[in-house]
């Protein structure tokens, strides 16, 4: 019988918000959903922003956690 592959996703983003106005969700409300809803491969979500550095480290420390 075949394990199921599992494949960590981490999502990198420019939107803050997700969604309609009557389903407007922050970035920090969708990571939550989606820790909850799929805990076996969400790993984590990036704001990612052109003029800003810090996205870069925070999306090292995520790999980080995955390869160790």
């Amino acid at each position: 019988m075949r394990q199921p592959l599992v494949i960590p996703v981490i999502i990198v983003t420019q939107y803050e918000t997700f969604g309609d106005s009557d389903d407007k969700k922050t970035l920090e409300q969708l990571k939550a959903e989606l820790k909850h809803d799929f805990p076996s491969v969400y790993r984590d979500a990036v704001y990612y922003h052109p003029a800003q550095s810090d996205w870069k480290t925070a999306l090292t420390k995520v790999i980080e956690k995955l390869i160790t």
